[in-house]
């Protein structure tokens, strides 16, 4: 459908479809979630991208800083689950990988990697860390105050 067969409408519900799937963008949770499945290289990859529009306001500070927190959590096909936590505040950046234990050989290596590609995209590097994975995290030890707002009510995911 995406291709053109079968018509405009088909393609338009197709992509209706597809959005909302991959996208969801809910009244209850006050953060923003993509899944995206990827075939990068050869290997399958489902990723969970959960982003916090509000960090801003929870940073605690005025002005014109902008601020940013994500996670994404991905797993990618014979490796295993990765979580990566990201956060980005007026051209700096704190990033925290949590990668499979049988891959805490390479944990300098991603750290290195990570930190050369903040420098070639001029942001300032503030900490980047790399680690093996004690056990998945969970939307809330990430977010701590999703649950405390009060444009929200306390889901368990």
């Amino acid at each position: 459908a995406l291709r053109g067969d079968g018509g405009a409408d088909l393609r338009q519900t197709f992509q209706a479809l597809v959005d909302s799937v991959l996208v969801n963008q809910s009244v209850y949770m006050p953060l923003a979630h993509a899944m995206l499945p990827v075939e990068m290289n050869g290997r399958m990859m489902f990723s969970e991208l959960w982003v916090d529009p509000e960090a801003e306001k929870e940073s605690g500070r005025e002005g014109s800083e902008k601020c940013m927190r994500l996670l994404l959590k991905f797993d990618v096909q014979d490796l295993g689950l990765f979580d990566l936590i990201l956060t980005y505040r007026d051209d700096t950046v704190d990033v925290s990988l949590h990668c499979p234990p049988h891959l805490e050989r390479f944990s300098d290596l991603f750290a290195q990697k990570m930190e050369s590609l903040a420098e070639k995209e001029g942001l300032d590097a503030a900490s980047i860390r790399a680690s093996p994975m004690a056990r998945p995290l969970t939307i809330s030890e990430v977010f701590p105050k999703i649950f405390e707002r009060k444009d929200s009510i306390n889901v368990t995911i």
